[in-house]
């Protein structure tokens, strides 16, 4: 019960609810001046009841009761990935809520396409249900792509109530194949191109709408009783779901348009016999490919090829013929075939071919025998693209002179690429041989139809084409006129492969001579190789005898010498005389070994100066006393024996002095290769001394001078450093391009 007062409402409790009479009013106004209620019941009632709906409607969305259906434009603006394609079971969640468009129910199929407003969708539920066209339902299953699109599987199904169908989207057969009309509801006016029945069990009645170059198929369902109602050249409007085919990666292959009954197509124009229109009137024709009507002409065929092209023409116009499924009619009885020179009756539908207007889905009917076209003669190929108003030469039988470029096959017929004037084009036969002597460098004279060609450039723009190409309609289309000289390209080309040829067996006789008088060098110089390398041998023994040896045993013989003058005299004077030939004897015995260890490296099979290095090294280190460490930077090139063993003395030399001299407990020895030398660095820790105050030759010391002796004969030098308490450096600097 509402109570009110005459200030505020001043009418009675009947016009409470007219809100036309208060119109500031909102429900923050509920408690306010214009209304007097009941301080106690109706807030406190009013606040319960919001109270407890908001409440169970939090628990029924909680708990999955109350579910707001997706619409089709959300799903179909899903990524892909979010469909599984393999695997239904994996698909989307979805449910839908719509009305059946198309229903598809047989022994073996049961779908049907549900549209919400907003789009379209094929859906295959789990079961089969009493759907009607036109009736409302609620699906739940999985979406995913199929190949008719985005599907819809294992749906259950909530049936509603027959509402009847939508309201149709007008659309043309370029937008269905477009795909903005997908899955939806849509009415088309298209002319009846064939009529067949599609290879589906149960069959399903086939209108083919439109164009060969844009082709669209509407299924009709139920038919039953109608197959002859529709025939080629009606204009008819219908109403069907537009459904796209994919591949299995989901882009989209054909669209076809899906009708559920005859009841849904309506007839605008019923087939008959066009009138006869003369070509200029077919050629000059404009008007939509979709709804364009059958057309009737006569001419006379100038170019046949069975199942795939025919060409009339009359007077100075021509056009092309696109045949459908019937074959030629004959005037009288029966069936026949058609050659160049008959006069035919052509009726099919206009549409744009490459340049020009053609017919397609054509039926010919042959009239009467006749006298063939005589062909325009042309001077060059140049008049074959000139004209290119209404009178220009597409379709039309001409005749020319050509220098002959090329012969080749492709496919089922022969490509001749001409030359008239300064123009190239081809020519293209079937149906036999070209006449001999047609080939590279011969002149002929040929007979055949023009096809004008024009690039994308030409057709956005609207230029006159300046390529064509002609059809020849037999083999005696073409004519030899003059034949090929013997020197055309083709013939030079034999001759220069002959020669070619003759002249890969000279150059592999040649290799073949070549590698055996290699091989035979090779032998002769590894000769001489070895020879060289014993009278290197030869030369080093002797450099080192005469360098070293020869030396150390004069000097030993001088202090021997000393020694017999000076025991009659001083005995004890001539005892370190003594000692000292005794240690340049010594010296001269590691000089023979030193000579003969270094032929022994010649056989070795470490030839390498790295290698030979870091053997010494690991020979010199000994675990309680001296360790010896090597490290080699660079590419080793090349180098002769003389230099490897004199290289390698120097070290042990080095090494052997830190050792003996100057107690050093770690020695490292460095290798660098350098552009144009070698650089040899020993170091060591040892206890070290004053250079100049070193002890050489006289005093039994020959480390330091042998390793300068050795340095001169390599053409190298060596630096010293060492200082008492910081061990020695000994840096040696070797030429590479030292000769042996």
């Amino acid at each position: 019960h509402w109570d009110c007062s005459d200030e505020c409402l001043g009418a009675c409790p009947e016009d409470l609810f007219t809100w036309e009479r208060f119109p500031g009013f909102s429900w923050a106004h509920f408690n306010g001046a214009y209304w007097d209620m009941h301080p106690f019941r109706l807030p406190i009632l009013f606040r319960a009841s919001v109270l407890i709906a908001g409440v169970l409607w939090g628990i029924l969305l909680e708990v999955g009761a109350v579910e707001p259906a997706l619409t089709v434009a959300q799903l179909r603006a899903l990524p892909k990935p979010a469909f599984s394609k393999s695997d239904s079971a994996n698909g989307y969640p979805v449910e839908l809520d719509g009305v059946v468009t198309y229903l598809r129910t047989t022994e073996r199929d049961f779908n049907f396409n549900l549209e919400d407003g907003t789009g379209g969708v094929m859906v295959y539920s789990s079961g089969r249900a009493a759907l009607t066209p036109g009736q409302r339902v609620r699906v739940k299953g999985s979406a995913t792509i199929g190949r008719t699109g985005l599907n819809v599987l294992n749906a259950s199904l909530t049936l509603g109530e027959v509402v009847g169908f939508p309201q149709p989207l007008p659309a043309s057969i370029m937008d269905l194949l477009s795909g903005r009309f997908e899955g939806r509801f849509v009415e088309v006016e298209a002319s009846v191109r064939r009529v067949r029945l599609e290879g589906l069990q149960p069959q399903r009645l086939a209108l083919d709408l439109g164009p060969q170059a844009h082709p669209l198929s509407a299924w009709i369902t139920h038919y039953q009783g109608a197959e002859g109602r529709f025939s080629s050249g009606m204009i008819v409007r219908l109403r069907g779901v537009c459904v796209r085919w994919v591949n299995l990666r989901g882009q989209p292959i054909s669209t076809s348009l899906f009708v559920n009954s005859v009841e849904d197509v309506s007839d605008l124009l019923p087939p008959s016999d066009p009138p006869v229109s003369s070509l200029m009137e077919v050629q000059e024709w404009v008007g939509s490919d979709e709804t364009a009507p059958r057309m009737a002409c006569l001419g006379t065929v100038t170019f046949h090829r069975p199942g795939e092209l025919t060409v009339i023409q009359e007077g100075n116009r021509a056009i092309r013929v696109r045949p459908g499924q019937s074959p030629v009619q004959d005037s009288g009885a029966g069936t026949s075939t058609i050659v160049p020179g008959d006069k035919v009756e052509v009726v099919g539908f206009p549409v744009m071919g490459e340049y020009t207007i053609e017919l397609e889905y054509a039926e010919i009917r042959k009239l009467s025998k006749g006298d063939k076209v005589t062909p325009e003669p042309l001077a060059d190929a140049k008049q074959a693209v000139m004209g290119a108003g209404v009178l220009d030469r597409d379709g039309r039988l001409v005749q020319m002179t050509a220098e002959v470029r090329g012969v080749r096959e492709r496919d089922s017929e022969t490509v001749l690429e001409l030359v008239s004037g300064d123009k190239a084009f081809p020519a293209y036969l079937r149906g036999g041989p070209v006449p001999v002597g047609v080939r590279e460098g011969a002149r002929v004279r040929l007979s055949g139809v023009c096809s004008l060609h024009v690039n994308p450039t030409e057709r956005r723009l609207g230029i006159a084409p300046k390529d064509f190409s002609l059809l020849l309609p037999e083999p005696a289309s073409l004519e030899l006129i003059q034949r090929a000289p013997w020197w055309t390209s083709r013939y030079l080309g034999v001759a220069l492969g002959g020669f070619v040829g003759i002249a890969t067996l000279t150059a592999a006789w040649a290799v073949v001579v070549g590698r055996k008088n290699a091989a035979l060098r090779r032998e002769i110089a590894a000769r001489i190789a070895a020879e060289d390398r014993l009278d290197e041998d030869r030369r080093r023994v002797a450099a080192d005898l005469h360098d070293t040896l020869q030396q150390t045993l004069l000097a030993a013989d001088l202090q021997l010498n000393a020694a017999l003058r000076t025991i009659p005299v001083k005995p004890q004077a001539a005892l370190p005389l003594v000692e000292l030939a005794g240690q340049l004897l010594k010296r001269s015995r590691g000089e023979v070994r030193d000579a003969v260890w270094d032929l022994n490296t010649e056989t070795s099979e470490v030839r390498s100066l790295s290698g030979l290095l870091r053997q010494a090294c690991d020979e010199a280190s000994t675990p309680s006393s001296l360790e010896v460490l090597f490290s080699v930077e660079g590419r080793e090139p090349e180098l002769s024996a003389l230099v490897i063993s004199q290289c390698v003395r120097v070290v042990r030399e080095a090494i052997t002095n830190a050792l003996k001299h100057g107690e050093a407990q770690l020695v490292s020895v460095s290798l660098n290769y350098q552009e144009g030398d070698i650089r040899l660095e020993v170091k060591d820790d040892g206890i070290g001394f004053e250079p100049n105050r070193a002890l050489g030759p006289e005093s039994g010391h020959f480390g330091i001078a042998g390793m300068r002796e050795r340095l001169r004969r390599l053409d190298g030098k060596m630096e010293l450093e060492s200082a008492p308490g910081k061990g020695t450096v000994l840096r040696f600097m070797i030429p590479i391009s030292i000769e042996i």
